[in-house]
């Protein structure tokens, strides 16, 4: 029977320490490698020491500036029917994130900051890629500020 474990990544260790109570509580803090670094360099390292098609699972909760290379990484490390989910989907509930009527005209909901916009155009954009690349099956669950799951086909 293989024995599943994690690889957590972050910047910042004190976002890990944040869950790693519930992690202790529940018994699987010896399943979980936490990795205090930056996630584009610790995936290139996974591709370099051939963990191509190894993964079952992958969750994606980062800067949504470098989502498109976790996309292409992952694909290369996720096997074929695993699983690859995107966090922050629709920013907040942001319309503008998907290209429709804004929402917060009324002035109730985020406030239009220049970071708050790049972060949608952002997302936007990365939604655009996902919906087109014919690699993997795509859908949307509207929870929160909404997920994205993507089944690698091949």
């Amino acid at each position: 029977m293989k024995v599943g474990r994690d690889i957590v990544v972050d910047r910042d260790r004190k976002a890990y320490e944040v869950g790693l109570p519930f992690i202790r509580g529940v018994g699987v803090e010896h399943k979980i490698e936490f990795a205090e670094k930056n996630a584009c360099n610790i995936l290139k390292g996974l591709l370099n020491k051939g963990k191509e098609g190894t993964f079952d699972f992958a969750f994606v909760d980062a800067n949504k500036k470098h989502y498109k290379y976790y996309h292409e990484a992952l694909l290369k490390l996720v096997k074929v029917e695993g699983a690859i989910i995107y966090d922050n989907s629709i920013h907040f509930g942001s319309s503008e994130v998907l290209d429709e009527i804004k929402l917060f005209e009324d002035g109730i909901g985020i406030p239009k900051k220049k970071s708050i916009q790049n972060v949608h155009e952002d997302i936007r954009d990365v939604n655009r890629f996902l919906v087109s690349d014919p690699r993997i099956g795509i859908t949307h669950v509207s929870v929160e500020d909404g997920i994205t799951l993507c089944r690698r086909m091949y």
